[in-house]
């Protein structure tokens, strides 16, 4: 589960990234950037849709999701929010997969943090 403030529940917001963001695509999953200065930490949301499968599916395939954006949070900047829809592919995709596919997108939108030198 991810923490509090790192989660998307808002209706509206969603319907803000979905038109306002910048896509990202992967066999595993559709990513919805959208940048947010009134957000101070990265916040997710999560959409697994009925083409995934039985209710065991689309909760696997946001478990996988959300284990991959939990390892990636202490290395992303701030200022955003973003949506992850799961494909079909997901449920029975690895989480290394995932988490490699994730990373690629996040290099593709600048979201990581620079290194400290």
């Amino acid at each position: 589960m991810l923490a509090k403030p790192n989660r998307l529940k808002d209706k509206a917001k969603f319907a803000e990234i979905y038109k306002q963001g910048k896509r990202y695509y992967s066999p595993y999953f559709l990513l919805f950037i959208l940048r947010d200065n009134a957000v101070q930490e990265p916040i997710f949301g999560f959409v697994a849709s009925k083409k995934i499968g039985s209710a065991v599916n689309r909760n696997r395939s946001k478990r996988l999701l959300r284990e991959a954006i939990k390892a990636e949070l202490p290395v992303l900047k701030g200022a955003f929010s973003a949506i992850i829809i799961a494909s079909t592919k997901t449920p029975t995709a690895k989480l290394e997969d995932i988490k490699t596919y994730l990373q690629q997108a996040f290099r593709k939108a600048s979201l990581y943090k620079q290194p400290e030198n």
